[in-house]
């Protein structure tokens, strides 16, 4: 933990070395998938976890936005568009790594719980294939040609929750996509407007 990511969150959280506190949710607008792979790497354990996610991909893409440049973090800012954040697909690997499973799911955010303590307690899991819905919905203006991190899952299993791994280094385990995106709008009314993210050949 050599990149001061967390320190700012050390007097909101409890729950350090075994212990647990129940509920947590999270939101930043930006770099969620980083900073919550610092809050869990540092030993925080909610048996609740609330985390916006993207829902501009729907369970497309497997991707999160580009880190902060640490040190620099008060310089870079969600504008409102569509780059943002973190797709359902790369949050949820994330939190499988650290144990965690996908129970609950709306327009913003993932629900998750404590895979082992759910199971003890006799809850039905849901398929991690409903989350966190059929499809894109487009919520924000568009985001063409910016760069994002593919989040590759067999990376985040083996390398999320290594301890030594610093925030830096872990984000340059992950290759650059850069994503284009078209809009298309409902053919029925009461239907939400749908995005495609692609790569251009």
């Amino acid at each position: 933990m050599d990149d001061g990511c967390l320190p700012m969150y050390r007097g909101l959280l409890v729950g350090r070395g075994g212990s647990y506190f129940y509920l947590y949710f999270y939101t930043i607008n930006y770099d969620d998938f980083w900073t919550t792979r610092e809050i869990l790497v540092a030993g925080y354990r909610p048996r609740v976890l609330i985390n916006e996610y993207n829902v501009n991909f729907g369970q497309s893409w497997s991707v999160s936005t580009v880190p902060k440049p640490v040190g620099e973090e008060e310089k870079t800012h969600w504008n409102g568009d569509c780059y943002f954040g973190v797709s359902a697909p790369a949050l949820i690997h994330l939190m499988q790594a650290f144990g965690y499973t996908p129970v609950f799911s709306n327009d913003v955010n993932l629900m998750f719980v404590q895979l082992n303590q759910a199971l003890d307690l006799g809850m039905m899991i849901p398929s991690i294939d409903r989350f966190p819905g059929p499809s894109e919905s487009v919520l924000h203006a568009g985001c063409s040609g910016r760069t994002w991190k593919e989040i590759d899952p067999e990376t985040v299993k083996s390398k999320a929750a290594e301890e030594t791994l610093s925030h830096t280094a872990f984000a340059a385990s992950f290759s650059d996509i850069v994503l284009h995106e078209k809009t298309y709008k409902a053919s029925k009314r009461g239907d939400r407007d749908w995005r495609n993210f692609y790569q251009l050949e």
